[in-house]
């Protein structure tokens, strides 16, 4: 164990770190915990600023709201001057660092927590978090920890295959109904044997690789209701009947009678165009999420009742309300115009 001071971390030059306001980049951290600082730098927490910056949601925010309720989580992976990304102290608290603290799963929650990101509410759901919970089992329960950074790895994307964060993955030639990360198949199967790997301690692993691939076939459901919504939605749009319901951050007061470009999945802003359209954001921002996460981390509850059935009323709806403004388009003499 080495004695760490102040000037170890902050360095001697007080101007520079009253300019950093104290802030210690991650490649300080790395001079001596190199291997942890590389595995961080392959993982997603890395690359959570820059996946953040071109989000058109984020860069319309008040700048109050978006430092705090997005660059609050996102600043794990902050940019340096010195080049590096990451911030350290998001998990292990500042000057204790303690190892202990970072691994619980209470500390994962202020950021994996919420309608787009279930991740603790899920957990706490299952099996797992159920074991958790009780003093006489804790010690049986995996945390997120166990299976997102096994063997104490800083990179949280081992073993993740179709069920990634945001909106999940597909191989390459898929047409997702929204943006999606591209995964090759022996992409996938390589990340599969790792996370089969890590449930190995507690599940066969014929238990580990059927339960993985049934949560696939969650997803790739999921995924098909989104791809339903979507062209329906498209065609409403070529028919012209989709209008601004309102006033938003974009939309002239002269044009709010007239269809806006359609925006769907994650570019689309949540209080703009349609009611049809508002309601596709819940659709695929946060049912669609919970649906495959609930299938992956094992809560039925999640799966079917927080998640498929939301995004099957979420069609309906949808489906109900093309119907009526078709049929009120008939009524003013407006034929809609046809899709080719």
């Amino acid at each position: 164990m080495h004695s760490v001071g102040c000037a170890g971390c902050h360095g001697n030059n007080h101007a520079t770190i009253f300019g950093n306001q104290g802030r210690v980049s991650a490649a300080v951290c790395g001079g001596c915990h190199a291997k942890q600082y590389k595995e961080f730098d392959q993982s997603l927490h890395a690359a959570a600023v820059d996946l953040l910056q071109p989000d058109p949601r984020f860069s319309r925010l008040p700048a109050a709201v978006a430092e705090l309720g997005c660059m609050g989580c996102h600043q794990i992976g902050a940019h340096s001057t010195d080049g590096s990304r990451g911030k350290c102290n998001s998990c292990h608290s500042s000057h204790s660092f303690s190892v202990k603290e970072a691994r619980r799963p209470e500390a994962c929650a202020p950021c994996h927590t919420g309608p787009d990101h279930p991740h603790m509410e899920i957990w706490r759901a299952s099996k797992h978090g159920q074991l958790f919970a009780s003093q006489d089992t804790r010690d049986q329960s995996p945390t997120c920890v166990t299976c997102h950074m096994p063997k104490g790895s800083h990179n949280t994307g081992i073993g993740l295959s179709f069920g990634q964060v945001a909106n999940g993955a597909v191989l390459p030639g898929s047409k997702p109904p929204v943006a999606m990360r591209t995964i090759t198949q022996p992409e996938a199967q390589q990340q599969r044997q790792a996370m089969v790997q890590t449930c190995l301690p507690c599940h066969s692993s014929r238990f580990a690789t059927e339960s993985l691939s049934k949560a696939d076939s969650v997803k790739e459901e999921a995924d098909a209701l989104l791809s339903e919504a979507v062209k329906l939605i498209t065609q409403l749009h070529e028919e012209g009947l989709l209008r601004q319901s309102g006033k938003t951050f974009d939309s002239n007061p002269k044009d709010i009678d007239t269809a806006p470009p359609l925006v769907l999945g994650s570019n689309q802003l949540y209080d703009a165009g349609s009611p049809i359209e508002q309601r596709f954001f819940d659709m695929f921002k946060f049912h669609h999420a919970t649906t495959f996460k609930g299938a992956y981390h094992h809560s039925p509850e999640h799966t079917h009742n927080e998640g498929f059935l939301r995004m099957k009323q979420d069609l309906t709806y949808i489906n109900n309300e093309a119907s009526r403004l078709r049929a009120e388009a008939r009524g003013k003499g407006a034929a809609p115009k046809v899709s080719p």
